[in-house]
């Protein structure tokens, strides 16, 4: 606040901020707010004043305004399009319409940010193009950069323009060296190819609007917008010297990595360990020297490893669903297809130890239909005559059994696809695409087995055969 008289009562000027904040490119970061202020030593009251604010360049007046009228205060917004050489603000209290009569004023400093310097792409200096604060291009082996906060170009070239010594200065000329060999190189700006060095930061120039698209403008790189939505650039490549964090958008890396904490395609990173706590029990991804597993809260565990049961217990893999659904649930999915000539698909080996709960997949029969592969067990319900028909069988399902029971008063016809006959009772061959009667008295049952590698002779369309095991009653 600045005191404008020392006589009863004290009158002030309150402007905010007391130095306005401009950028590279001649923009405010907030208006020019002025109060007048009258102090009669116990209240501070708002004061009607004659203003004038002029913006100036040193003590050359730029740009006048006066208001017609006494006000208690005023708000100034600054003009980007204008005043590029303006280095203050003039804030002059009247106390007359006249203006004759000067009770107060106070200069506001323009702070101005240093522009980033930006090659321009094109290879040739002309009239058309429009320049911002900062953009260099060459001349005739000479750098050239635009100096003025408002973009804009002049009608001559920046060499023609230097040389006549035109006002206002707006262009500045750089040597261009070949070669420079220096021993020390300090600078809070550099860019060397397509590395740009800028404060606490390297980064590459080449990177990423907040739409995704590629952008070399590495002006608008803003660290505490890196990460977050509507980021204006994100460069492929930076460094924060300060942090030590370094982000690539693509890194190919050859040797050693050590890390013991940060995240990985957004798992956590731990000494020992990635992902949830290092433990059976905890839900999410795990990656362990023992075992990686995956798990949620409402019932699903799945893992392999050394042991995945834990203390008391042993299990190298681990595969458990008790969510409580509304669809078919399977805990594990494996098959073996493809096998050629003598070779064999082998979905699971066994080479020791027995099956505990072990199951096989039941069907209720009541109509003639066509068994799926899935079926192991068929139980026939039907009190009138009905045909099964057996699924068509490939290679791959060498040794594929289906054990059937007759429950229901009905007879039961099987019968079997094109190329794979059935084998019955006493060695009696049914040919393929017919159908036999074998489910003929109440609580009748026997298995089927198909075999691939069985054909008769003479038949080299065959493709493997039915085998029955009949079950022997005494009824």
């Amino acid at each position: 606040m600045y005191k404008i008289t020392a006589t009863a009562p004290d009158y002030y000027i309150e402007v905010t901020p007391e130095a306005l904040s401009l950028s590279a490119y001649n923009v405010a970061s907030t208006p020019l707010r002025i109060r007048f202020w009258a102090n009669d030593g116990e209240n501070r009251n708002p004061y009607s004043a004659w203003l004038t604010l002029q913006v100036r360049s040193g003590e050359s007046v730029l740009y006048t305004y006066r208001p017609s009228v006494a006000v208690t205060g005023y708000e100034y917004t600054w003009p980007s399009s204008q005043y590029a050489e303006a280095d203050n603000i003039l804030v002059v209290c009247h106390s007359n319409s006249a203006r004759t009569v000067e009770v107060g004023r106070k200069t506001v400093s323009l702070v101005c940010e240093n522009p980033i310097v930006f090659p321009r792409p094109e290879t040739a200096w002309s009239s058309s193009l429009t320049f911002k604060n900062g953009e260099v291009i060459m001349l005739d082996d000479t750098v050239y950069m635009w100096c003025s906060r408002v973009a804009g170009n002049t009608s001559v070239n920046p060499k023609t323009y230097i040389a006549n010594g035109t006002l206002p200065r707006v262009w500045a000329a750089y040597q261009n060296w070949p070669l420079l060999c220096t021993q020390m190189f300090l600078a809070q700006f550099a860019k060397i190819g397509s590395a740009v060095f800028m404060g606490d930061y390297m980064l590459s120039q080449y990177g990423k609007n907040s739409g995704g698209s590629t952008i070399t403008d590495y002006r608008q790189f803003d660290p505490s917008k890196l990460g977050k939505a509507g980021c204006p650039f994100t460069p492929r490549v930076y460094v924060d010297w300060k942090t030590g964090k370094v982000y690539m958008d693509l890194a190919e890396v050859a040797g050693t990595i050590k890390a013991e904490d940060g995240t990985i395609g957004g798992f956590e990173i731990h000494d020992g360990y990635i992902g949830v706590a290092g433990n059976l029990t905890s839900y999410g991804f795990g990656l362990l020297k023992e075992f990686i597993k995956f798990s949620t809260s409402d019932g699903i565990w799945s893992g392999i490893g050394t042991n995945v049961l834990g203390m008391g217990q042993s299990a190298v893999a681990r595969f458990e669903d008790y969510r409580t659904e509304h669809l078919d649930k399977i805990a594990m999915i494996v098959g073996s297809t493809g096998a050629q000539g003598f070779a064999r698909d082998i979905a699971v080996n066994i080479t020791g130890g027995y099956v505990s709960g072990f199951a096989l997949k039941p069907e209720i029969v009541s109509t003639s239909k066509t068994l799926d592969r899935s079926v192991n067990v068929v139980c026939t319900i039907n009190e009138s005559a009905i045909t099964i028909t057996l699924p068509k069988m490939k290679q791959y399902d060498d040794g594929h059994l289906i054990r059937f029971k007759r429950l229901g008063g009905g007879d039961v016809n099987i019968k079997v696809g094109v190329n794979q006959p059935l084998e019955y009772d006493q060695g009696n061959i049914m040919d393929s695409n017919a159908s036999v009667k074998l489910l003929s008295a109440d609580g009748d049952a026997f298995d089927l087995v198909f075999i691939w590698g069985i054909k008769r002779s003479g038949y080299s369309s065959d493709e493997g055969r039915w085998i029955q095991f009949k079950h022997p009653r005494d009824w």
